[in-house]
């Protein structure tokens, strides 16, 4: 079967092709002219080739490995993983609270950078949130942000608070694990877990640890959990009225971004 003369996509593709028009029999000089490579290289490729087969002339993939980089060995790696899934000793985890955790527990620095790949790996990291003026006046989701969101964004000017997205969903490690991200107008995460479905006392500690943590008022904007009967988070929300205003985002509402 002839090969066709096709313009090679990419360097790989160029490879491949130039070892299969050595293989029919094309000289060196035509299949520098077909695919684009010099000489040498195709010497080189063909070369390869022979002493590896089609897995020698495929390029190494780039980047990092999954945790290269980090400076943690493979059991560093796992007793962090696992100390994440508890709640740190105050406050919720973040990136900066992950790197204070690493020099305590190993002594070694690490730079958020590499935080956030080590979560991105174990999906521990947060998916984009994002509110959205919804289309329309007279649908639910543009009520609830009429009435309810943008009353938000008030109270949180009038007492300087600090903007936070939320959103709570099964882990995606594991379906029997939930996990609780807010996100910061600056795009910083935070986050904690719990090994069974989310109560109103587990949310309060969640809501506690938070005000601690960031000290100024909140302004908090959580998605998937239903708060229509949560008396006892309604009377922790009422005893801190000036320092945290918590709205719930109706499920017709999207709040992740990607």
């Amino acid at each position: 079967m002839a090969i066709k003369d096709l313009a090679p996509k990419n360097l790989e593709q160029a490879r491949i092709r130039a070892v299969q028009l050595r293989i029919s029999g094309y000289t060196l000089a035509e299949t520098s002219a077909q695919t684009g490579l010099s000489v040498p290289t195709i010497t080189k490729v063909f070369k390869a080739f022979e002493n590896g087969g089609w897995a020698a002339i495929k390029p190494a993939p780039r980047g990092r490995k999954a945790g290269e980089g980090s400076g943690l060995s493979t059991e560093q790696q796992q007793r962090l993983r696992e100390r994440l899934l508890e709640p740190p000793v105050t406050g919720l985890w973040g990136r900066e609270t992950v790197a204070a955790e690493v020099a305590s527990l190993f002594g070694v620095q690490i730079s958020e950078r590499a935080v956030s790949r080590l979560l991105q790996e174990w999906h521990l990291d947060c998916p984009a949130l994002k509110v959205r003026k919804p289309k329309g006046v007279r649908n639910p989701a543009a009520r609830w942000y009429r009435q309810e969101y943008e009353p938000l964004l008030e109270w949180a000017e009038l007492h300087q608070a600090s903007l936070l997205l939320a959103y709570c969903q099964p882990a995606r490690r594991s379906p029997d694990t939930f996990q609780l991200y807010l996100q910061t107008a600056l795009r910083k995460q935070l986050w904690l877990e719990t090994s069974h479905w989310p109560t109103e006392s587990w949310l309060i500690d969640v809501l506690e640890r938070l005000l601690a943590q960031k000290k100024a008022p909140l302004a908090l904007c959580l998605a998937g959990l239903d708060l229509w009967r949560a008396s006892r988070l309604q009377a922790w929300l009422d005893q801190h009225d000036t320092r945290i205003n918590l709205i719930a985002v109706p499920p017709e509402v999207e709040l992740r971004s990607s």
